[in-house]
């Protein structure tokens, strides 16, 4: 394992194709660049990239979908019973929903994400600027 920064990217793509699990990364958001992803608040995970592979949107309408990381190519087409993989029916999947997480592989095709595990941004998560910053009246 390898920690993020020693691939010298901007993003995590580099890093999964060691299937690595990347947490908190601070990256733009893949469909909407303009904005950060939920790596950058530590509200998503991607485990065992290469054993649970994404299927990714194009950029540029005309372009294929892609698998990535690449590496995962094989177990994205035989998703089923190798270890490493994330199933359906899988603890993880009940641990995470426990706790008001979301996979990836339940979006709306076709984006398809095994790897991906997220929780919603909420009030707990936003930050405030100090001038909106509630004043502590119990001193």
């Amino acid at each position: 394992m390898q920690l993020p920064y020693h691939y010298h990217a901007k993003d995590d793509w580099p890093s999964t194709v060691d299937n690595n699990t990347p947490g908190f990364f601070c990256r733009a958001d893949q469909q909407t660049p303009n904005k950060f992803s939920l790596h950058s608040y530590g509200v998503a995970i991607d485990i065992n990239p290469r054993y649970n592979p994404a299927l990714v949107t194009p950029k540029h309408a005309g372009d294929p979908l892609r698998i990535q990381p690449k590496s995962g190519t094989h177990y994205y087409y035989h998703h089923k019973g190798q270890r490493g993989m994330i199933e359906p029916d899988d603890a993880v999947i009940r641990i995470f929903a426990q706790h008001g997480w979301k996979w990836g592989s339940y979006w709306q095709p076709p984006d398809t994400n095994y790897m991906h595990f997220q929780k919603d941004m909420d009030s707990h998560y936003q930050a405030h600027s100090l001038e909106r910053a509630p004043k502590d009246n119990t001193q």
